[in-house]
């Protein structure tokens, strides 16, 4: 049985862009969970540095 077929039958992302991918997504779901969070605990403190921190975050995009 090849590498390829056994990936396939454990359901284990392959050795290409997937894994890669899949690694990234996560990457940028913890940073933006992070965020979150952070926003979370500024809107129990002030909520002026949450107005803030919000217009910052959309003027990157």
């Amino acid at each position: 049985m090849s590498l390829l077929e056994n990936a396939a039958l454990e359901n284990v992302p392959s050795v290409t862009g997937e894994a890669i991918f899949a690694k990234h997504k996560f990457s940028t779901n913890k940073k933006t969970r992070m965020k979150n969070d952070f926003i979370l605990s500024l809107n129990k403190k002030n909520s002026a540095y949450k107005k803030l921190i919000k217009n910052i975050r959309f003027r990157k995009k």
